[in-house]
């Protein structure tokens, strides 16, 4: 597999497994995060090159990706955070809405006018299986992952009329063994190197919405059909 693939967000979880695949399939692989020391660990003696990148700086963010981006071939935006907040702390529902929304904006809209520039490319954004529902002890962080699944469809709907051959993924995993993993009582919890092999696959198909593993596809349905008397309940 000879691309060059950028993913934001990749010193833990999704996004490094993500890398770690994309460098053993032959690819030329950018990372970003806050953590350096992180990256430095993944890349090193590795086909993969790093670079410090906060996303909550909206302004520095854009002018970096703006330079990463450039002939890349596929784009993953990965970088996120959730936190239970159930006594609805203002700053906790702030920095995730700040992370997740502020911070994917800035990456998405400069990346998608970069491949609108050259009339290709693909995006792919990790969302959640949670985008589905609202959640009272995640209230931000499920919203947030809706505002990404819905954003993703709009961009997915301008390239299609502007014809500019720009795919876009929206990956939705179920759990997955990363820390964002929270709480008591999980099940299915899948591992990471199983996800990113699906998502992988499915950038190469080039899926317009991707659910991962499969088995949550069922959840999936539970979620967006259980009356809300009953989810209400849950």
């Amino acid at each position: 597999m000879n691309k060059k693939v950028l993913i934001i967000g990749a010193s833990s979880g999704i996004g490094k497994e993500l890398a770690l695949q994309y460098e053993k399939l032959g690819c030329e692989v950018i990372i970003t995060a806050r953590n350096i020391e992180k990256l430095k660990e993944i890349a090193e003696n590795k086909r993969i090159s790093y670079e410090y990148l906060d996303v909550n700086n909206y302004e520095e963010a854009i002018s970096k990706i703006k330079k990463l981006v450039v002939n890349t071939d596929i784009t993953i935006i990965s970088a996120g955070i959730g936190d239970f907040n159930k006594e609805l702390n203002f700053d906790i529902e702030l920095n995730t809405i700040k992370t997740n929304v502020g911070g994917f904006v800035a990456c998405v809209t400069e990346v998608f006018n970069y491949y609108k520039s050259i009339k290709k490319g693909h995006i792919a954004a990790i969302s959640s299986l949670a985008s589905l529902r609202g959640s009272d002890e995640a209230p931000a962080y499920n919203a947030s992952k809706a505002f990404i699944t819905n954003y993703m469809d709009g961009l997915r709907k301008k390239s299609i009329k502007e014809k500019l051959n720009i795919n876009i993924t929206t990956i939705l995993p179920g759990l997955v063994d990363t820390q964002m993993a929270k709480g008591e009582g999980l099940f299915w919890v899948e591992p990471v190197s199983l996800i990113a092999k699906q998502i992988i696959r499915g950038i190469w198909k080039q899926k317009s919405e991707l659910i991962v593993s499969n088995r949550w596809k069922l959840i999936a349905l539970l979620l967006k059909f259980i009356p809300n008397w009953l989810y209400y309940k849950l």
